[in-house]
């Protein structure tokens, strides 16, 4: 639009410098004009390249606008193109396999480690018993009055050493508890009554006698010592 109306311009100078021309103008001014309208034919020319260097700048400018948001564009691609290759690399990275450093045994110096034998507990010494002294017996018996009978039929008492028939007829007589009535100890030991028979309940000469191994004993029983396997027997006379 700008170039159209320069030529109009330029068509009405024409015509007034014709018009001026025509008028009787000399030739002095008839040179002006001639100059004049070269001067304005170069101010057109001039203007015409002023406006075909915009025009060209406008469109240099156009086209790089136009070419921005792709060059604008091309970076975002161009960032995003690293991490898909990171991406892809991701799978040859996992597939790779780790270095491992084999682990050496400690050195050995050849030499076979010694293991001594585990010795099992030893059991604790076992003490022999010592053998038990046998117990000294004797055999005891006790026979009342013939309407009575035995009272104690021959029995293995225990004794100590240095027991006496008087301790074996305690002893007897506690163990199977069997009435008895004595007096004195030693030589003055005396038997009065044995399981309720007292001396002269049938008669005068009637009461408790002993004898050792089948042999009457005369003296007190409490002098009497025993020894193992004796044999005391105890009745009552009439």
């Amino acid at each position: 639009m700008q170039r159209i109306a320069k030529t109009f311009v330029l068509l009405f100078v024409i015509l007034l410098t014709f018009s001026l021309i025509g008028c009787g103008s000399t030739g002095e001014d008839k040179a002006n004009a001639g100059k004049k309208e070269e001067k304005a034919s170069e101010i057109v020319k001039k203007e015409d390249k002023i406006e075909d260097k915009q025009e060209g700048h406008e469109e240099t400018t156009n086209s790089t606008a136009s070419l921005t948001p792709e060059t604008e564009s091309k970076p975002e691609v161009e960032v995003e193109k690293p991490a898909k290759n990171a991406v892809e690399e991701s799978p040859s990275s996992s597939s790779e396999k780790p270095v491992t450093t084999p682990i050496t045994p400690p050195e050995t110096t050849g030499k076979t480690p010694v293991t001594q034998p585990s010795t099992p507990p030893s059991d604790p010494p076992t003490t022999k018993p010592e053998n038990p002294k046998p117990v000294a017996t004797v055999t005891f018996s006790i026979v009342g009055p013939k309407d009575r009978g035995t009272i104690l039929a021959p029995t293995k008492i225990s004794f100590k050493d240095g027991d006496t028939a008087f301790d074996v007829l305690k002893n007897a007589t506690e163990q199977h508890n069997i009435q008895r009535e004595t007096r004195g100890s030693g030589a003055t030991a005396y038997v009065e009554g044995i399981d309720n028979f007292y001396e002269f309940d049938y008669g005068a000469k009637s009461g408790w006698v002993f004898e050792l191994n089948s042999v009457s004993i005369s003296k007190s029983i409490g002098t009497i010592k025993v020894k193992d396997g004796d044999r005391i027997e105890c009745y009552y006379t009439e």
